[in-house]
């Protein structure tokens, strides 16, 4: 039986359908899998975006702490450095005073340039400034104050001793130049002081004195 020329034309557009169908799903397929590697790629760059920021993000803030750190350690050495330049001005006033005392007299290896006596209640309060000739070893040595005066209607001569746990303990110096010292010194009761005399001891000997009359404290304590 001959197939007519119809039939055939039809199965021929039939075939070029599913050829076309087949392509299209096949175009489909490849499209749809482009797609989908070109989505993994976007996340994936997403993703590197996301951590470079966090790194980004963590270096900033690492250099922001060493900024503030090396802020404070800039403002420590501003604070030091005032405090420094105070320390040098103190220091040039007091070497500006040296330089202006009067040149030492006689050639004793200790001289006393100057020294006050202030009573305090029980105490006396003392400030003294010692200088040696400059290129001599230095001093080492120690301290004595002799209060002399009335107690108990009797003319005394007492040792003075320094306030504190180790008062009955010398008072020791040591410098090069110059001394300058304060301290307090304890008063028997019912001691009228009168007179008070320096001692400087190097070892066992005397090197110099300086005595001071004093009104006694008794008078003092009632001016005041």
């Amino acid at each position: 039986m001959k197939t007519s020329p119809s039939t055939f034309a039809w199965r021929r557009l039939l075939l070029a359908i599913l050829l076309g169908m087949a392509l299209g799903a096949g175009l489909m397929g490849w499209w749809q899998y482009k797609t989908l590697q070109s989505s993994s790629a976007l996340q994936q760059q997403w993703l590197q975006t996301q951590h470079d920021l966090e790194q980004i993000r963590l270096h900033n803030q690492s250099l922001q702490t060493q900024l503030t750190l090396e802020l404070a350690t800039q403002d420590a050495l501003q604070q030091s450095l005032a405090q420094k330049q105070q320390e040098l001005g103190h220091f040039q006033e007091q070497l500006a005073f040296y330089e202006h005392l009067l040149p030492l007299s006689g050639a004793g290896s200790v001289q006393v340039r100057a020294l006050e006596l202030e009573p305090q209640a029980q105490a006396l309060h003392y400030k003294l400034l010692l200088q040696r000739s400059s290129g001599l070893p230095r001093f080492n040595g120690h301290i004595q104050f002799t209060a002399h005066g009335q107690q108990d209607a009797d003319s005394v001569n007492i040792v003075l001793t320094s306030t504190g746990d180790e008062s009955s303990a010398p008072t020791e110096i040591e410098f090069d130049q110059f001394l300058r010292t304060t301290g307090l010194l304890q008063l028997p009761n019912g001691l009228n002081v009168e007179t008070v005399t320096l001692h400087i001891y190097e070892g066992k000997q005397l090197r110099a004195t300086h005595k001071i009359d004093l009104v006694p404290v008794s008078a003092a304590a009632e001016n005041h």
